[in-house]
């Protein structure tokens, strides 16, 4: 399978480079990213240490390091931790040969692992189960992986190497090593026309984007959780936030 170009896309800039490359004003990837780190943030309330796996450009890691959590992330892609580190000089970030499938970290290292858009190009491929067994292995017993990733009930996805995955797909995979807690909707890969009107005013009206954007954020994850059997089977992808705890070892 075939993936996007990581290196390339790090040249972007922090949120274009790991969510739409196309948006190139930014508006519709500074909403997205509002909307996945508002159901994020508290999942992460008594985290003391944590692992970014395929971390990207380290969107994440000023925000977590302002909780006073330990912060590492990784990736495979140089060009990537090279542009995490010039934006996020204070965090730790290293990158990860994966040809190896190891995590350049001890065993029981960290009590949380967050991943965001990574784990959709990985699980249910050849190589799922064991990049599972390496987070397994880094975490804490029962710590915690919290996954935002792309879902499809219509065998649908986003795009170039993302793989079309079910929620039981994920539940599936993970339940060898993972206990899943939950699953929730966080939002509709299609914009709503709340969110698109938003977006068209705001490219004329920039301080208003500020004003609305926690608002327009709530109201994308209120729509997709509204959203009936037959409203999801129609859309391409929609994402979810997977919360799971590590079984414990033998």
């Amino acid at each position: 399978m075939t993936s996007p170009n990581w290196d390339q896309y790090a040249n972007l800039g922090m949120l274009q480079a790991v969510i739409d490359p196309a948006d190139s004003q930014g508006f519709k990837n500074r909403l997205i990213d509002r909307v996945q780190w508002r159901l994020l943030q508290p999942k992460l309330a008594n985290t003391k240490s944590l692992l970014d796996f395929g971390c990207g450009t380290g969107r994440f890691a000023s925000r977590i390091g302002d909780m006073g959590i330990k912060y590492a992330g990784i990736d495979t892609s140089e060009n990537m931790i090279y542009t995490a580190k010039k934006i996020n000089q204070s965090s730790d970030f290293q990158f990860a040969d994966f040809n190896g499938l190891e995590i350049p970290f001890p065993d029981n290292y960290f009590d949380t692992c967050i991943s965001c858009g990574v784990l959709q190009y990985i699980i249910k491929g050849e190589d799922s189960q064991q990049v599972l067994a390496e987070i397994y292995r880094v975490l804490q017993p029962e710590g915690r992986l919290i996954m935002i990733e792309q879902a499809s009930r219509s065998n649908q996805k986003s795009g170039l190497g993302v793989r079309s995955l079910t929620e039981a797909d994920y539940q599936d995979e993970l339940s060898r090593l993972f206990t899943v807690k939950s699953i929730s909707r966080v939002r509709s890969g299609e914009l709503s026309r709340l969110s698109n009107r938003f977006l068209k005013i705001s490219k004329f009206l920039p301080w208003l984007f500020n004003l609305g954007l926690d608002y327009v954020a709530q109201q994308v994850t209120d729509s997709i959780n509204r959203a009936d059997d037959f409203k999801l089977y129609k859309l391409r992808y929609f994402d979810i936030l997977i919360d799971s705890n590590a079984i414990l070892r033998n």
